[in-house]
């Protein structure tokens, strides 16, 4: 992953821990239909962070 795809997903992150989850399903929803037509590791790191997201507030 280059250094900007890096600091693409630091972004992410943040915004993701802001986040509501109703915006969190809708965001996992787009990133599983994403991953299936488009798999990068990009997008890939980012469907993990999403999921990982949801089982913590989920518990």
């Amino acid at each position: 992953m280059t250094k900007q795809e890096m600091e693409k997903l630091k972004n992410f992150e943040r915004n993701i821990k802001k986040m509501g989850n109703k915006e969190i399903v809708i965001i996992h929803s787009g990133l599983n239909r994403k991953s299936i037509t488009n798999p990068t590791e990009l997008n890939e790191a980012e469907l993990k962070m999403v999921k990982k997201e949801l089982l913590t507030r989920m518990k």
